[in-house]
C-alpha cells in the first residue's frame, strides 16, 4: 500500500483536520505537488475548513499555466452539506425536451415523459431544503454552458449534467466558497483526462477547462429552449 493511501485512519471526521496536519508533508510530496508554499497553505486550509480528505480525492489541487484551482465534487458538497444540522434534502433531475415543469413555493415541480429520455439533454434542475430556511435554494443548469470536450461528458451527459447543478444548489446553499466541482470545469480527474486515442492522457496544453471548450454553436438552440422552459420562474 502506498505512502498516501494509509496516512488517513480516523473514526470521525472531526479529526480530519488535526489527521491533515499532521500528514501535511505527505499531502505537500503527492496531493499538492505542484503548489509552491503559499498555495499548498490555501489548499490545506480549505481541506481543514471544510473537513475533505485529499487522499480520498474529496478534494485535490490543480495548477495549470501557473494558476491554480482547487476542487472538490458534487460528493464533496454533499459531504459538506450532511454534516450541517439544518440540511434537509436535495431533489434534482434532468430536463429533456418536452419536459414541464413549474416553480412552487420556491421548490421546482418537474414533469418528465419518459419518451424525451431518449433526447439529449437541454439541462438539469436541483433543489435544496434547508430546515431554517422557509425558501429552498433551486439552480437550473442549462446543458449548453457546461458541455465539455471530455470523454465522460459525451458519455454520460445526463449524469453529468445533473451533479452540476446539484453541486451549485449545495454550494449556494451552504455558502462554500474557495471550491470548484470538477463536474462543472468538465473532468473527472484533471490529471488524467483522457483524450480520443485509446484513452491515452493528454498533454497539458491541450487540457481545456473553461468556456472555450462549450460548443456554441450546435447548442444554442437547446439553450434556449432550456431558458424558454424555465422564462418567469423568479418572477413567480
Amino acid at each position: 500500500m502506498s505512502e498516501a493511501a494509509q496516512v488517513i485512519d480516523i473514526s470521525s471526521d472531526e479529526k480530519l483536520p488535526q489527521e491533515l496536519e499532521r500528514k501535511k508533508d505527505v499531502i505537500k510530496r503527492t496531493v499538492a505537488k505542484d503548489a509552491n508554499n503559499d498555495e499548498f497553505e490555501m489548499f490545506m486550509h480549505l481541506a481543514k475548513t471544510y473537513r475533505l480528505d485529499p487522499f480520498q480525492k474529496e478534494i485535490f489541487l490543480w495548477k495549470m499555466k501557473g494558476q491554480v484551482t482547487i476542487m472538490t465534487s458534487r460528493d464533496g458538497y454533499l459531504k459538506i452539506a450532511n454534516r450541517h444540522p439544518s440540511f434537509n434534502g436535495l431533489d434534482s433531475g434532468v430536463i429533456y425536451p418536452g419536459d414541464k415543469f413549474k416553480k412552487q413555493d420556491g421548490k421546482i415541480e418537474h414533469e418528465m415523459n419518459i419518451a424525451n429520455m431518449n433526447k439529449k439533454p437541454i439541462g438539469a434542475y436541483a433543489t435544496v431544503h434547508r430546515k431554517d430556511r422557509e425558501i429552498p435554494i433551486s439552480i437550473v443548469a442549462p446543458f449548453s454552458e457546461y458541455q465539455k470536450n471530455s470523454n465522460v461528458w459525451r458519455s454520460y451527459p445526463s449524469a453529468m449534467i445533473l451533479k452540476v447543478a446539484e453541486s451549485m444548489a449545495l454550494k449556494r446553499a451552504f455558502s462554500v466558497s474557495g471550491l470548484v466541482s470538477h463536474e462543472e470545469m468538465g473532468v473527472e480527474d484533471p490529471k488524467r483526462l483522457p483524450d480520443e486515442n485509446n484513452g491515452k492522457p493528454l498533454p497539458e496544453k491541450q487540457i481545456q477547462y473553461d468556456a472555450e471548450t462549450v460548443r456554441i454553436d450546435e447548442n444554442e438552440k437547446r439553450k434556449d429552449e432550456l431558458f424558454e422552459l424555465v422564462k418567469g420562474l423568479d418572477q413567480e
